[in-house]
């Protein structure tokens, strides 16, 4: 992956917390017409889905622990393990639909004649693949805190029992 310059990650920051490229603009010094070269390059992309995705799971870790002020600690966790299902069941249907996608790709691959088989066809395929691999690996990561955050409740509710 091609490493993003400082004002691509400072407008990507931008983006991911539900700015505009006007405001992303404004905000980094970056010109709008810089941001709309970036926003079609693939690594910026997937930066900005990548941050995207860490910051609904920081929101969503967020929102559960100002929940917790109100609620006792089971009902938390209650919360925190259903987020994390919720997290494991879109991961699950983004596999699939990578998996979906690269069996159809096969299958049109197959049923073409070789001359019809150009140079960009199977990187589109894989490429859009990729995309859907690299939510789910988001999903994952989103997971995986939620987990911690889980474990850090039990063990704080466990100490304060004894």
């Amino acid at each position: 992956m091609p490493i993003l310059s400082a004002s691509q990650m400072n407008v990507i920051e931008c983006l991911a917390a539900g700015r505009s490229q006007v405001q992303a603009a404004k905000v980094t010094g970056v010109t709008r017409q810089s941001i709309g070269r970036w926003v079609k390059q693939s690594a910026f992309l997937e930066e900005l889905d990548r941050r995207k995705a860490l910051k609904a799971a920081d929101d969503r870790l967020t929102e559960a622990v100002e929940k917790s002020r109100l609620r006792d600690p089971a009902e938390l966790q209650t919360e925190l393990e259903r987020m994390q299902e919720e997290s494991r069941r879109d991961r699950e249907v983004l596999s699939q639909a990578a998996y979906n996608l690269l069996m159809k790709a096969s299958r049109r691959l197959e049923d073409l004649p070789d001359e019809a088989i150009t140079p960009q066809l199977v990187p589109q395929y894989l490429k859009t693949a990729m995309d859907i691999m690299e939510t789910v690996e988001a999903k994952r990561a989103e997971e995986l805190a939620l987990q911690e955050t889980i474990e850090q409740l039990l063990s704080a509710d466990a100490q304060s029992q004894d």
